[in-house]
């Protein structure tokens, strides 16, 4: 007897180790799961702050009548700010566009929104010679070979004794019907903009 209680004893600790162990496993096989939830928001957290990402420097991209680079004319500005990889802060306008400037530059480039989609760039005269079209016209470059540049039409004006604006325009079958405008002081690129006709006004938005 004293046997068979000394067994039932024994048996009844194995029982109540086995039952510990197992209740040990069940509060230690949650475990990894807290880590997998909060690696996510450290993921998250970890993005870029920019839009986009990386920010693109423009500089280093020709403006043609189709856009500049990644900007491509019909982006509405959240678009433009994801593919540029930086905010293009909104600011009021004029009745019919909007000149916005990229945050971080590059100094004297201007995008232009209508209903809140791209449809002009715009180089004003404090810009810096980087910022070019695909022909390499920039500012300061000679009169004469800006309207080199073009292959379609070519119409100018006189403003007066040492302004002008030329206008090149795609003879292209397929052309959208946007233009290339370039104003001239002293015979020489001072500022230009490239998009849609409508809008490729060399005066600002709403501005005299």
């Amino acid at each position: 007897m004293k046997r068979s209680h000394a067994a039932a004893a024994v048996a009844l600790a194995a029982s109540v180790m086995l039952s510990s162990a197992a209740c040990s496993g069940q509060e230690e096989s949650p475990r990894p799961e807290p880590q997998g939830t909060t690696s996510a928001p450290q993921g998250t957290t970890s993005a870029p702050s920019t839009p986009g990402g990386a920010k693109v420097d423009l500089s280093h991209e020709a403006i043609t009548d189709e856009g500049m680079g990644p900007l491509r004319l019909g982006l509405s500005r959240a678009e433009a700010e994801k593919v540029v990889g930086a905010s293009i802060p909104d600011r009021p306008g004029g009745p019919r566009c909007k000149d916005l400037a990229v945050d971080g530059g590059p100094q004297g480039l201007i995008l232009r929104f209508a209903q809140d989609k791209l449809v002009a760039i715009y180089v004003l005269p404090s810009a810096s010679e980087s910022l070019s079209t695909d022909s390499e016209v920039h500012r300061g470059t000679s009169r004469l070979d800006a309207m080199r540049s073009g292959t379609g039409s070519i119409g100018s004006r006189h403003l007066d004794d040492r302004h002008e604006e030329i206008v090149l325009g795609s003879t292209v079958a397929t052309s959208k019907g946007n233009i290339i405008k370039f104003g001239i002081l002293d015979e020489k690129v001072d500022t230009f903009i490239a998009g849609q006709r409508d809008f490729a006004d060399l005066h600002p938005c709403g501005g005299s």
